[in-house]
């Protein structure tokens, strides 16, 4: 494994784009207005289609309703997609450690700061760590994290974040608990297991 893998990955905007959450996109306000004016040309042609004049110069009109409608969709999904990827402190790949799990889920200790990319680094603060367990057992939704940057007066970013166990499982197969786990740090209620097939 090359040891610069991570901050390659950090660059590979293919890799970023196929790893931006969906809910990016479809919680974006911005997509509204798109989204109703293919409603309206789908409904109008199914409209036409019913009372048998689907061969009239009313399709005209619902159907460039339709077109204009995913052009403009697809213009927005871009956009959302290249701001969010730009975004300064987001889709950060860094090594994780596993401090605990439940039933569901399993819980990674990492950082965002410049040592995001040295599993000794992150090994050493873990080892620096007190049972810290009631912060985050069970607490957490899988993604999302909690920061112990204060807690631990580290001088980068920490964070403990769930990972859903299904999930690691379907993106590393391979994956066992006494390992590091590279994870993609998109926002705070954003992390992501990377998957093995980036990894060699």
């Amino acid at each position: 494994m090359r040891s610069t893998i991570l901050a390659d990955l950090e660059k590979d905007r293919k890799f970023k784009r196929f790893s931006m959450p969906q809910s990016f996109i479809y919680k974006n306000i911005l997509i509204i207005a798109p989204i109703l004016l293919i409603f309206i040309g789908l409904l109008g042609i199914l409209f036409l289609f019913k009372q048998d004049l689907l061969i009239s110069y009313y399709t005209i009109f619902y159907a460039v309703c339709f077109v204009l409608g995913t052009i403009w969709l697809k213009a927005i999904k871009q956009f959302i997609t290249n701001k969010a990827i730009n975004k300064n402190g987001s889709f950060l790949a860094c090594w994780a450690i596993q401090l605990d799990e439940d039933k569901s889920n399993a819980y990674f200790l990492f950082t965002t700061g410049n040592h995001r990319h040295d599993r000794i680094y992150v090994n050493t603060i873990r080892k620096k760590m007190n049972d810290e367990k009631s912060l985050y057992l069970g607490k957490l939704k899988p993604g999302h994290t909690i920061s112990l940057t204060t807690r631990l007066e580290a001088n980068d970013d920490v964070y403990v974040a769930a990972l859903a166990k299904s999930t690691i499982k379907r993106k590393n197969a391979n994956y066992t608990s006494n390992e590091p786990l590279p994870v993609l740090f998109i926002d705070e209620k954003n992390v992501v297991p990377i998957p093995g097939k980036y990894m060699s």
